[in-house]
Formats: C-alpha cells, sequence, structure tokens
C-alpha cells in the first residue's frame, strides 16, 4: 500500500465487525498511527457505535441471534488498538478515569483487518484476553461463548484450534515485554484537538468481502 493511500493522524475511520456479509458491531475510531508495520486507533467515552441486538431488540451475544443493530454510546474505558498487517488480534491498551489510569490490556481475538472505503472491517472470534497491566497474569474472556459457537459450527474445529493458538502466541509476547507490550504505550495521551467520530453516511453497507475465521 502506497503512503497515499493510508490514513492520517486524526482523521475518523469505522470500524466493522462482520461474518459472512452480517454486520455484528460498527463503530468509529480516530487514527492514532497508519504505517507498513501497524494501525493504531483509539475510541473515546461517548463515542456512539451499533451492536448486535436479537429480534426484540435486547443486546446479545449469541452470534446466531443477531438481527438488527441498536445504536449505543461508548461508556467506560479509553481504549487504544493496535493492529498489525496480516495478524488475527488486536492489543488494546485500557485507561479509566478522568486521570486516566492505566487498567489492563485487552487481546481482542478477530480476523486479519480487511480496509474499506470507510475505514476497516473484521470478523471477531469471539474468544478474548485481558492481561495485566504488568503483561504476566492474564485471564479468558467469553470463553464458553465461544466454545458454544464452535460447537455449533460457527467456527470449524481447525479454526477453533488457531484462534486459540493465536490467543496463547500474545500471552507469551506480555510475558516476555515483546512489541507491542513494552514500548510505553501506557503513557500515551490523545491530541485534545481531536473532535468525538460519529458514523458516517454509509457506515450500514452491506460488505464487499466477508472477513471469517482466517
Amino acid at each position: 500500500m502506497d503512503d497515499e493511500s493510508r490514513w492520517l493522524t486524526g482523521q475518523p475511520i469505522l470500524l466493522r465487525d462482520v461474518y459472512k456479509g452480517q454486520i455484528k458491531a460498527a463503530i468509529p475510531v480516530t487514527v492514532v498511527e497508519d504505517g507498513p508495520d501497524r494501525l493504531v486507533f483509539y475510541v473515546r467515552p461517548g463515542t456512539p457505535f451499533c451492536l448486535m441486538a436479537d429480534a426484540d431488540g435486547r443486546l446479545t451475544k449469541d452470534v446466531f441471534a443477531g438481527h438488527r443493530l441498536v445504536e449505543l454510546r461508548w461508556q467506560g474505558y479509553e481504549q487504544l488498538s493496535i493492529v498489525l498487517p496480516g495478524e488475527a488480534h488486536a492489543v488494546i491498551a485500557r485507561w479509566e478515569g478522568p486521570e486516566r489510569r492505566f487498567v489492563h490490556w485487552y487481546v481482542n481475538l478477530q480476523s486479519p483487518l480487511v480496509r474499506t472505503p470507510l475505514g476497516v472491517d473484521a470478523s471477531d472470534h469471539i474468544l478474548d484476553v485481558v492481561i495485566s497491566a504488568d503483561g504476566q497474569s492474564y485471564e479468558w474472556k467469553d470463553e464458553n461463548d465461544f466454545m458454544r459457537a464452535a460447537a455449533a459450527g460457527y467456527f470449524t474445529p481447525q479454526e477453533a484450534a488457531a484462534i486459540h493458538g493465536e490467543a496463547e502466541r500474545v500471552i507469551a509476547l506480555a510475558r516476555k515485554q515483546k512489541p507491542p507490550f513494552g514500548e510505553g504505550w501506557e503513557k500515551w495521551r490523545p491530541d485534545p484537538a481531536w473532535v468525538l467520530p460519529g458514523l458516517p453516511p454509509g457506515w450500514d453497507a452491506p460488505p464487499a468481502g466477508h472477513p471469517t475465521a482466517r
């Protein structure tokens, strides 16, 4: 990819979770860095986003029950996502409170990013890992949901094994303080001039491709 096609620091783009043509979630993010080695973007509390709901409009993690999207406002952590080209995960730094206390690392298992006219699409792999601020301890998140989805055929056995293996690889990087861990991202601060991004026109356009498990 040439430099002219890269996004600028401070530019809003759209991050979507898609699977076989269906949008599962969408959130506008702010570009921090877009280079040949990584894409880094930021989510600020108050950002409007859309999340999967069932037929009655209730939020759900059941990947088979999502029929429509409902619009919400991001509450809780500030998040900085670091994604390497071709990698099947994002490493997310999280802060909380007005003092911006660094809380932990959050590893989102997902398919490699696919660039779109509005931003990037990926397919969420349900399983996540929460890693301590020092990188030395961790806990699984949504493991039961992941196993249920795999048992129901959302992932093949080979895909499920690869997703779990990807998580173990990132856990090992954290323990050894290999990039992006140990690079000082905990002290990063957003530009106060950045405005809160909104969902852009066409955010719900059908995905051109179909990111899946691998």
